[in-house]
């Protein structure tokens, strides 16, 4: 009995431990954190949110932009936010993300969001007092406990 209560022990230690390392590592944006994740990300969350990205009911819209070098399209699932004049993304790895410097190299993209598409410009990364107003308070509190504090503005170009 005592054996096994070590191995939980152990185990939820490690949990806590990697859970840990990882809330410090987004909060800080350590590359180190953030690069795996990323990667992770664009191989085996995306391919799997682009099934139903963009669609009524969806948790992520779909982004539509053009290689800054190679000149290929691309698509991005991400979760935009409806504001005035157009949407918020929050940039959970900041602004230096591929699709972000895409974006803001072309000036423009294409979004898919509640299965309506939109042309949008003037994309602009804004800081969290302009662009936490846009979102729920269980997302303020991600932001927050991420220390999310760069955001995506886009405006309607339709």
């Amino acid at each position: 009995m005592g054996g096994s209560l070590t191995v939980v022990a152990w185990v939820v230690g490690l949990v806590a431990g990697v859970g840990g390392l990882f809330v410090l590592g987004m909060r800080g944006k350590w590359a180190i954190v953030q690069t795996p994740i990323r990667k992770i990300n664009k191989r085996f969350s995306n391919p799997r949110q682009m099934k139903t990205a963009g669609t009524p009911g969806a948790y992520a819209g779909i982004i539509r932009h053009v290689g800054r070098s190679s000149g290929k399209a691309y698509e991005t699932p991400v979760t935009f936010e409806r504001t005035d004049e157009g949407y918020v993304a929050a940039l959970v790895y900041g602004s230096g993300t591929d699709w972000m410097k895409n974006v803001l190299a072309a000036g423009e993209a294409e979004l898919t969001v509640e299965g309506e598409t939109h042309r949008v410009d003037e994309p602009t990364v804004v800081d969290a007092d302009t662009a936490l107003g846009w979102f729920s308070d269980s997302d303020l509190k991600t932001f927050r406990l991420m220390h999310i504090d760069e955001f995506l503005m886009v405006r309607l170009a339709d």
